[in-house]
């Protein structure tokens, strides 16, 4: 997101913003748990999920046993594979088991490169994304530098013109006239859409 208005804005969760707009629609149902979010006031009571992103696919434990499974659930790789199984058994199999052993193994060792070379720039992505700075209100109302991934739920962040979101906000305080900043949401879709946020009213005074 894309704001063009210098704001100051908190990191919130679903709830919250309910709470904000006043929806009481869906309070009846006990199926939903409300969280207690206290503003700018360092660790919640609660246990939130943390602000860092993943969209790599493997670590380093996981990748031979997970990239194994999703080769084989192929009916391709698990067909060539069953046949230089069986190509061991003199019994079934006049042919030399070494010729069919060795094209899946090569076949499976080119799909695993590149898996591991997609992965890898997958995983840059998330480190670049998850080390860009922003400022976050300190307990003194000044403002320090985190990282992306350090920011919290319930931490009062700086948002100035040109610079992305960091996480989902609550615009808190706009510097423009009306109160109110506008929102660049290509990043979310394919076609460019500026939107207009209000201030919220708790914070008009």
């Amino acid at each position: 997101m894309h704001p063009i208005a210098n704001s100051i804005a908190m990191r919130c969760v679903p709830e919250f913003v309910r709470s904000l707009r006043g929806d009481t629609s869906q309070q009846g149902d006990s199926s939903l748990s409300y969280r207690e979010v206290f503003v700018n006031a360092g660790p919640q009571r609660q246990a939130f999920v943390g602000n860092g992103i993943r969209s790599a696919k493997y670590s380093l434990l996981s990748f031979v046993p997970r990239f194994l499974l999703e080769v084989f659930s192929r009916v391709a790789y698990l067909y060539f594979a069953i046949q230089a199984a069986l190509c061991y058994w003199p019994a079934v199999s006049p042919f030399d088991p070494w010729g069919s052993t060795a094209a899946l193994a090569f076949v499976v060792g080119v799909s695993a490169i590149s898996e591991l070379w997609q992965d890898g720039r997958r995983h840059r992505a998330d480190y670049l994304i998850n080390n860009r700075m922003t400022r976050v209100m300190h307990a003194n109302g000044s403002f320090r530098t985190v990282a992306w991934r350090d920011v919290g739920i319930g931490d009062v962040v700086m948002v100035l013109d040109g610079e992305e979101c960091p996480a989902d906000l609550v615009c808190l305080f706009a510097a423009l006239p009306e109160r109110v900043c506008y929102i660049q949401t290509t990043n979310l879709g394919a076609h460019m859409c500026v939107e207009r946020v209000l201030q919220t009213t708790h914070t008009a005074e």
